[in-house]
């Protein structure tokens, strides 16, 4: 790969929309409701020290 394919590729990463899904956040005490990537579910669950931390996809209630 090119030096210009690289900046290419950057260009339209920079672009590129991410998939929000909204989510009902617990965290044993109080609920919100939040639009989060893929990417910031993940990093909430692995950099949370509460173990009561539930994120739950609104597709995943509508499954159940």
């Amino acid at each position: 790969m090119n030096y210009f394919e690289k900046i290419t590729r950057s260009i339209k990463k920079i672009f590129e929309k991410e998939v929000r899904f909204p989510c009902i956040i617990w965290d044993g005490k109080t609920m919100s409701y939040l639009n989060l990537t893929q990417d910031e579910i993940d990093k909430r669950l692995r950099e949370t020290t509460n173990k009561e931390l539930r994120i739950t996809k609104k597709d995943e209630l509508l499954h159940e």
